[in-house]
């Protein structure tokens, strides 16, 4: 009977054992996916990152083109500005021609007192 006994020992160690491999596999599988969560979640966390940081630039360079914008609208203005300032003084000097020759025009005519004179 002792024989019989010590199979059924060698039996249940047997079960006991492939039962502390199973649960040690398990647990193994469990690390595994616990370790591939963390890496997922690392990754994750880096894309986000890498998002906010592409995001960020491309508000910097919003920005960048925004202030450029702004720069050249002011240059047009002044650009605008002084063209219209030249403007009004190339009229206003022509203006003072014109006046000129029509006051000297007028001169020529009232020195002769309106009339031809031979000479």
């Amino acid at each position: 009977m002792s024989c019989g006994s010590g199979n059924k020992l060698n039996k249940d160690e047997d079960e006991d054992e492939a039962e502390e491999v199973e649960v040690e596999e398990e647990e193994e599988e469990e690390g595994e996916e616990e370790g591939e969560g963390e890496e997922e979640e690392e990754e994750e966390e880096e894309e986000e990152e890498e998002e906010e940081e592409e995001e960020e630039e491309e508000e910097e360079e919003e920005e960048e083109e925004e202030e450029e914008e702004e720069e050249e609208e002011e240059e047009e203005e002044e650009e605008e500005e002084e063209e219209e300032e030249n403007k009004e003084e190339e009229d206003k000097e022509e203006k003072e021609v014109e006046d000129l020759f029509s006051v000297g025009h007028d001169q020529k005519t009232s020195t002769t007192g309106g009339r031809e004179t031979d000479t």
